[in-house]
This record gives structure tokens, sequence and C-alpha cells, in this order.
């Protein structure tokens, strides 16, 4: 068993005075009042787990900061999720069917068998003719950052 786990179970069954000195330890000030003893650990263990194994991603943390800023705005319901960053030039290939399929991607849209498309979504509707998630047809759904693909 590492520290962390010893730490973290430790912390599990602590009581709230200890709790309170964790987390003026953790964060540099006390918590909010009336705080339950269950958030407050759960805080506390999320921050040594931080601490020990890093934290949440760039992109993430910005995406959240973004939606926080949204929400104390009162405009949450108005966000929507980032869209796929794709180059023009860009040329995505799927085989289907025995058949390689080519598509490059413009500033607006994409173009396939000589015809502009507004999205992928509509390319793969006639490839296969059945409705298909474009980005995932052409495999942008595995893409290890898709929100900010920007180098794709």
């Amino acid at each position: 068993m590492s520290c962390l786990d010893e730490r973290l179970l430790e912390l599990e069954i602590a009581l709230r005075a200890l709790l309170l000195e964790e987390w003026k330890l953790a964060f540099k000030k006390p918590p909010p009042k009336n705080l339950s003893t269950k958030l407050m650990r759960r805080a506390v263990v999320y921050e040594l787990q931080v601490k020990h194994l890093g934290g949440l991603p760039v992109s993430v943390r910005k995406r959240l900061r973004e939606i926080s800023l949204h929400d104390q705005q009162g405009l949450v319901t108005d966000l929507k999720p980032p869209k796929p960053q794709i180059k023009p030039g860009t040329k995505l290939l799927r085989e289907w069917n025995g058949r390689t399929y080519e598509v490059e991607a413009l500033d607006v849209g994409f173009v396939w068998n000589g015809v502009t498309y507004k999205s992928l979504s509509s390319i793969a509707r006639a490839i296969t003719g059945a409705h298909w998630s474009g980005p995932r047809f052409f495999g942008l759904q595995s893409a290890p950052d898709l929100q900010s693909a920007t180098d794709l």
C-alpha cells in the first residue's frame, strides 16, 4: 500500500477536527462556515490526490472556468460544447465497404466528390445511406483532445 493510499484511508475515518486542520494546510485558509464534514473530506482528499497525482488537464480547467463564468452571468443554458476544430486543407480518409473515401476540410464545410457539404454527418449519410455522426464515422471521436484539436 502506498503512502497516498494510507493517507486516504486515514482521511476516510478522520473526525471533523482533523479535517479542519487538513483543510487549512491544503487551502491556506479556514473552510467556509457550516461546510459539512462529508464535503470537507471530499475536498481535502481531492487536493491531496492532485498534489500526488496531478490535476486536471489545462483544457479541462479552461473549459470549467468558461462554464463557471457563464453560470455567474446566468447563461449556462446558452452554453454549447465547443465544436471540433479542423484546419482547412485537412484530408480525412475512411474506408467503407471496401472503398476509400476522401474528404477535404474547408473554411466553411467539407468537400467530397466535388460537392461542398456543411457537415461531416451529411457526407457520412450520403456514403452509408444511414444516419451517422460525421466525426465518429471519420474517426475523430477518438482524437486525444477533440475539444482543442487545432493541430489536426
